[in-house]
């Protein structure tokens, strides 16, 4: 990737050892404010370039030859990545670094780390500032996430959700009536929530249409994660991001009419953002724009009624 950065002044984040956890304030109301306090004890903003950049990692993370050196993606869109880079130490005896750790899918990280920010919006990345904002945005992507309900009648809607995908249903028997069913695409592991049972008996078009293998009956809640281990990045089961039925539509567009893969570097290849970003300025799918999301269930169904005889039902009962 450095290879195509700009040559630029610009800020990094250094975050000091630390026992500060922030999701001890979870619950307040003013978490974000309590926060943002709470940071500025151990966290710095210093000017460095593309030239000093290595050396001020070093000396700041007070690597040495016998140390493991990493820099890792904490968070990205279709505009920025942030990564964060840390020493794996061979010296047990340096303090943790919890913030990092949160920030970090929760691995223990020791010592002190810096967090840079990098545009990648153009065909040339851009090194930019972090800022405390930054920051907090981060770690409000991480505690809350949008994951969307699909409706046999083609409609989608957005649901918010912390920590559980399934945090906002208190029906115990609603929720015994509900499986996860998990399966991949553009490396990640997207996750059908279906009822069991469905209290629908209709088709669901568009999660047949993505899950392939099996018929889906009933409403259908899905959400999106990393893919654990992938390229040995530290992701946890937990790891959810975002997709809201913008991000849906757009992914559904691309596999109904255009099936070219696009080819990335290893830095953005599992950015979904970046892919849905980049068909829509490059790849014909685009030129359905104009095609709302009626019609794509109408296409989606004719696609479905061809062959829904042919595979079973993930669902117990459809009938």
């Amino acid at each position: 990737m450095n290879d195509n950065l700009i040559n630029k002044n610009f800020k990094i984040a250094v975050i000091e050892n630390n026992d500060f956890n922030i999701y001890n304030y979870n619950n307040s109301p003013t978490f974000y404010d309590d926060v943002e306090l709470y940071l500025s004890d151990y966290i710095n903003f210093i000017d460095v370039n593309i030239d000093n950049f290595m050396t001020n990692l070093i000396k700041i993370t007070n690597m040495n030859n016998d140390d493991l050196g990493n820099s890792d993606i904490i968070y990205y869109d279709d505009t920025y990545i942030y990564e964060l880079s840390y020493v794996t130490f061979t010296n047990k005896n340096i303090k943790k670094n919890i913030i990092s750790s949160e920030l970090f899918y929760n691995k223990i990280i020791y010592g002190q780390t810096i967090i840079k920010k990098t545009n990648i919006s153009n065909d040339i990345f851009v090194n930019e500032s972090v800022d405390i904002n930054d920051i907090l945005n981060i770690i409000q992507k991480k505690n809350n996430h949008i994951g969307i309900v699909i409706n046999t009648n083609g409609s989608i809607d957005n649901f918010f959700y912390h920590d559980n995908p399934l945090d906002w249903v208190t029906d115990s028997n609603y929720f015994k009536n509900l499986s996860y069913h998990e399966f991949e695409l553009y490396n990640k592991i997207f996750v059908f929530i279906i009822e069991t049972i469905p209290h629908d008996n209709n088709i669901n078009n568009f999660a047949t249409f993505l899950y392939k293998t099996k018929n889906i009956y009933g409403k259908v809640y899905m959400i999106v994660r990393e893919k654990q281990d992938h390229k040995n990045y530290y992701i946890c089961d937990n790891n959810y991001i975002d997709i809201d039925k913008n991000i849906f539509f757009d992914i559904i567009k691309i596999l109904l009419y255009n099936k070219d893969i696009i080819k990335l570097n290893e830095v953005l290849e599992d950015n979904i953002y970046y892919i849905i970003k980049l068909y829509k300025k490059n790849y014909n799918a685009y030129k359905y724009d104009n095609i709302g999301l009626p019609q794509i269930h109408e296409n989606i169904s004719k696609i479905n009624a061809n062959i829904i005889n042919k595979k079973s039902s993930l669902n117990k009962q459809s009938n």
